[in-house]
C-alpha cells in the first residue's frame, strides 16, 4: 500500500512539472499605463505578467495582486506580427477585451463584463467606443 501511495505521489508530482513547463509557454509581460477592468476586477496601472496556467483560466498578476478570468473565445489571429492587448474605452474607463500573443499561444477574446455594458450604455451617443492597443513585451 505504501508503494502504491509513493507511485501515485510521484505521478502527481510529474504532472505538476509538466503543467509548470507548459504554463511558461503561455506567458507574456505588458506595462499598462492606466487603471483597467479585467473580468470583475479593477486593476491599477503597472507591469503585468499574463499567464494561462491551464486550459481554463487566464491570470494577470502585477506582483501585488492578480485577477483570473475563465478563458473565453479564441480571438482571430492578427497577422500583423505584433503582440498586443485590445481595450475598449468608455470615458475614463478601460476594459481588457482581447489578448493577441501568438508567440505565447494567448489569442483570446473576453466577453463584455456587466460593468462594461453599463459604461457602454452611459456613454452611448456621447463619444462612441474607443479601442486602445498596447504592445506586449515578450
Amino acid at each position: 500500500m505504501k508503494r502504491f501511495a509513493a507511485i501515485v505521489l510521484f505521478g502527481l508530482a510529474s504532472l505538476g512539472m509538466v503543467n509548470r513547463a507548459s504554463a511558461e509557454d503561455h506567458e507574456a509581460r505588458v506595462t499598462i499605463p492606466f487603471d483597467f477592468s479585467f473580468g470583475r476586477m479593477l486593476l491599477p496601472a503597472g507591469t503585468y505578467t499574463i499567464t494561462s496556467p491551464n486550459q481554463i483560466t487566464v491570470v494577470l498578476n502585477n506582483g501585488k495582486q492578480s485577477a483570473a478570468v475563465l478563458r473565453s473565445a479564441v480571438a482571430e489571429e492578427d497577422h500583423s506580427g505584433v503582440n498586443k492587448l485590445v481595450f475598449n474605452k468608455y470615458g475614463d474607463q478601460y476594459f481588457l477585451r482581447v489578448i493577441l500573443c501568438s508567440t505565447s499561444h494567448l489569442n483570446l477574446a473576453f466577453p463584455a463584463s456587466k460593468a462594461e455594458k453599463q459604461a457602454q450604455l452611459k456613454r452611448a451617443g456621447l463619444d462612441g467606443n474607443n479601442r486602445i492597443l498596447l504592445a506586449l513585451n515578450n
